[in-house]
């Protein structure tokens, strides 16, 4: 047998939050399996087949959108894997720019996730780390220094919401300045909140994180469609009854949207973020 090859790829982690619970509960286990298929057969969105239109070989320019969406999501099925109350999405390796798993997609597809999270009152927690890892798909044979990273930053971290390992930040930062690397280019910055402080079990860290809570679309465009306050709201006051050691998770990420400029008007999140303040 030949040696696996490790390739650099970005690893992306979201974790659920009160799985055990969920999975006692069948209308709520029904849910989360649904939305599990819903993520997994959705994406990549035709928003993304559109956003890499503009890097087509020329040999590709007679393909329909249409033809384009199922080719990418026969490409990307092979990039994730959803076990118990983890999503693993892979991106990178040696993949040309047009595939779905391409780096630098990874933001606009972890925002779309989360908010189809959100939208079923799916609360979650979630990492993003870079590093070598072994695919093969054929084999559901996933493993590399990358896998745990992201496991520990994830569990580092102290609210819901998905961030960037300090460590892979600094090499984003790197990629960025320099373009994109052979083999792996850095993730991007337009989908991120950049030096934003997360908080963690011991303290903040700087780092790059994701804000799906903050529209990239005016809404004087697109109207109401995609507020996620009322569902985090809706979810914190379910915790509030059946999972009260969750309640800081939920005042730290309410503080985190507050400093972003989100939901100042609405008391509620403001009385979130008074907990354990």
């Amino acid at each position: 047998m030949a040696v696996p090859r490790f390739v650099d790829y970005w690893v992306l982690l979201l974790d659920i939050l009160g799985f055990s619970a969920q999975m006692a509960d069948e209308k709520k286990r029904a849910e989360l399996a649904s939305a599990y298929h819903d993520i997994v057969d959705a994406l990549p969105s035709p928003s993304n087949v559109v956003m890499s239109a503009h890097v087509r070989p020329m040999n590709m320019e007679h393909e329909s959108v249409e033809a384009r969406l199922e080719k990418m999501k026969r490409e990307w099925s092979d990039h994730v894997r959803v076990f118990s109350d983890s999503m693993f999405f892979f991106f990178g390796g040696y993949i040309p720019n047009t595939h779905p798993a391409s780096p630098y997609l990874l933001g606009a597809t972890a925002r779309e996730i989360m908010t189809r999270l959100w939208l079923r009152r799916i609360p979650h927690r979630g990492s993003i780390a870079f590093g070598p890892c072994h695919l093969n798909p054929t084999k559901n044979i996933f493993v590399g220094p990358a896998i745990v990273e992201a496991h520990r930053w994830e569990q580092a971290q102290n609210w819901l919401g998905v961030s960037v390992a300090p460590g892979s930040s600094l090499f984003n930062a790197r990629a960025n300045n320099a373009g994109p690397a052979t083999g792996s280019a850095g993730i991007g910055r337009a989908s991120f909140v950049q030096d934003a402080s997360v908080p963690t079990k011991k303290g903040y860290e700087t780092t790059w994180a994701l804000n799906p809570f903050k529209r990239l679309i005016p809404p004087e465009i697109a109207g109401k469609e995609g507020d996620l306050l009322p569902y985090f709201i809706d979810c914190y006051e379910e915790a509030k009854r059946t999972a009260p050691d969750a309640l800081p998770k939920y005042a730290n990420t309410a503080r985190f949207l507050l400093s972003q400029g989100i939901g100042t008007e609405e008391p509620a999140l403001a009385e979130i973020a008074r907990i354990c303040a």
